[in-house]
């Protein structure tokens, strides 16, 4: 036999003993080889004149580990087959690893042109319509089934509580933040003036002392688990309070899906990033004979310089006192500021798609 008659990655396995009763005598070495020809059919015409011809070795049985009997082709082809699947996922995995990473990135990162935004004008539709039930199904989840425990900590430098009026009940800007017991200090001043606003006075000031008994339990000179802090604090108002309600407000999830709606909406030709100062990220909470929880976003171009271009937007989540329901959320476009020195047709474009600042989304 000669050395091409196997794939050099195949070894028949030789085994002294019988096999199911089978006389090792017919496996033996010295048996006489009979070569057959046979036509490979696969993608051709098996009845073609002009098959290539070639030659293949007998089918020869051959003992495996579990002392079954498969022949030689068998064995070939099993393997073939096996191979071919592994291509075949391997590629499959590839492809589809790739499609989705492309489908991410073209749905949140990729700037669509002009006919894809009016061509998806119905899609847009339909997320605007479903704005208003996105937020009342995230804001009626229990609280400990978001992500608002997390977010409290880092968010809580931003909220301004304010009255009917307008005027400041509590600002940050006069507060300092400059450890974690002190942003536990200002959680806990939020949480007090909800409840002295909202809530029956013998009730608010109940709670009110059990939560200053929960600050006093935090040595100021240690780092404190914020988010540890805050759950307690849920638990000493209750997970289903007004407090614990407007907290869930504050979190990262409300403003995701207004600013998916924006992208499709007016920012299809530009991206842009969020401004990193104080103001780039402001909420506002109303208290009054109603309740209004206002994220106030500031995003800014990514050029720099002569086209540099900002803009504010916000998302309103406004309930009745009671704060068992959303009476309404509005999403709108406040403010557009455009350098001075901007190149007139590009200020015109900009202008235009976010409408001169002035839009009411929702």
């Amino acid at each position: 036999m000669n050395k091409g008659d196997y794939p050099s990655d195949m070894a028949e396995d030789e085994e002294d003993e019988d096999v199911l009763g089978l006389d090792s005598d017919s496996d033996s070495d010295e048996e006489e080889e009979i070569r057959e020809t046979v036509r490979p059919t696969i993608g051709l015409d098996p009845d073609a004149s002009d098959l290539p011809k070639r030659r293949f070795p007998r089918p020869r049985r051959q003992r495996t580990a579990r002392g079954s009997i498969v022949t030689f082709t068998e064995s070939v082809y099993e393997s073939v087959v096996s191979r071919s699947r592994n291509v075949v996922r391997k590629r499959f995995q590839s492809n589809t690893a790739a499609g989705l990473v492309s489908g991410i990135r073209n749905r949140f990162f990729s700037v669509p042109d002009s006919s894809s935004h009016h061509e998806s004008s119905e899609d847009v539709q339909e997320d605007v319509e479903s704005l208003q039930d996105e937020m009342v199904s995230l804001w009626q989840k229990n609280i400990y089934d978001t992500i608002t425990l997390s977010d409290l900590p880092r968010l809580i430098d931003r909220v301004t509580l304010l009255d009917g009026k307008g005027k400041a009940l509590l600002d940050p800007e006069d507060h300092e933040f400059g450890t974690r017991f002190q942003t536990a200090e200002y959680i806990s001043k939020v949480a007090q003036t909800i409840l002295h606003e909202l809530e029956e006075p013998d009730d608010a000031q109940r709670i009110s002392a059990e939560i200053d008994d929960l600050l006093a339990s935090l040595d100021e000179d240690t780092d404190s688990d914020l988010v540890g802090y805050s759950k307690k604090l849920v638990e000493i108002v209750g997970e289903e309070s007004k407090v614990a309600k407007i907290f869930q407000c504050f979190n990262q999830a409300v403003i995701a899906k207004c600013f998916f709606i924006l992208r499709k909406m007016v920012l299809y030709k530009h991206l842009t990033k969020d401004v990193r100062e104080r103001r780039g990220w402001q909420i506002k909470v109303t208290l009054a004979n109603f309740v209004q929880v206002r994220h106030c976003r500031w995003e800014q171009s990514l050029e720099k310089g002569d086209n540099h271009w900002e803009f504010e937007w916000q998302i309103s989540l406004t309930f009745n006192r009671k704060m068992d329901d959303i009476s309404s959320s509005r999403l709108l476009i406040k403010q557009l500021e455009l350098s001075e020195t901007m190149d007139p047709d590009l200020a015109d474009e900009i202008s235009e798609m976010l409408h001169h600042g002035d839009l009411i989304v929702q």
